[in-house]
């Protein structure tokens, strides 16, 4: 028995092995989905199909080729271009007219000018410088003419051979006799007319100033 224990005990222990990995298997590949294919089915119809809306259409009919861009831009150019010649034009116009305005209006004072110089010169003329001796004055010409015959007839020695005439004198007019040929002849007039007891001074009258005989009128 004591030989059976020790036979027992010195058994060797079991060991442990590990399991053989499994081999892998090869998944198997999903059966085919089924197709339907139409009858006359093709990409061509397909494209044929289609259905394109008018406004792309004509958009389409109407888009512009390079050549009738380069014609339009040729056309605004000439457009601009007549356009400026235009403005050009009516510049050269207006200066045109400016200047046929300026040399008109410069002729109507050249020939207003000369009308009055020729006015002024008819009137010198007419109206020489001269001498005389004023004896009355007065607002009224008519008056005047009345003074003139009474102091013809009052003072007839100093009046023989003489004249009357008016000219205006600021607000007035004057009564004057002569004209003489000079200044000493008016006042040596004037001197026998203050001796003869009538009252006046000489004056002379500028040339163009107006001095109209009595009875004439103005």
């Amino acid at each position: 028995p004591v030989n059976s224990v020790a036979a027992a005990t010195t058994e060797p222990a079991p060991q442990l092995v590990a399991a053989p990995a499994p081999v892998a298997t090869p998944t198997a590949a999903p059966p085919p989905v089924p197709t339907t294919q139409l009858a006359g089915w093709s990409l061509d119809s397909v494209v044929g199909s289609m259905e394109i809306p008018d406004t792309e259409l004509a958009a389409s009919a109407n888009a512009l080729s390079l050549a009738d861009l380069d014609a339009i831009a040729a056309e605004q150019r000439r457009a601009a271009q007549a356009a400026a010649e235009a403005r050009a034009t009516a510049r050269a116009a207006e200066r045109a007219e400016a200047r046929t305005r300026a040399a008109t209006e410069a002729e109507a004072r050249r020939r207003e000018e000369a009308r009055v110089a020729a006015e002024a010169e008819a009137t010198r003329r007419r109206s020489p410088a001269r001498f005389w001796v004023q004896v009355a004055t007065g607002s009224s010409t008519s008056a005047l003419a009345f003074d003139c015959r009474r102091l013809t007839r009052e003072y007839a020695a100093s009046f023989r051979n003489q004249s009357c005439a008016t000219a205006a004198w600021n607000r007035t007019n004057r009564l004057v006799v002569g004209p003489f040929r000079t200044m000493a002849a008016a006042r040596e007039w004037e001197r026998a007319y203050k001796a003869a007891g009538g009252d006046g001074f000489a004056w002379a009258s500028d040339a163009g100033e107006e001095v109209t005989p009595v009875g004439r009128g103005r």
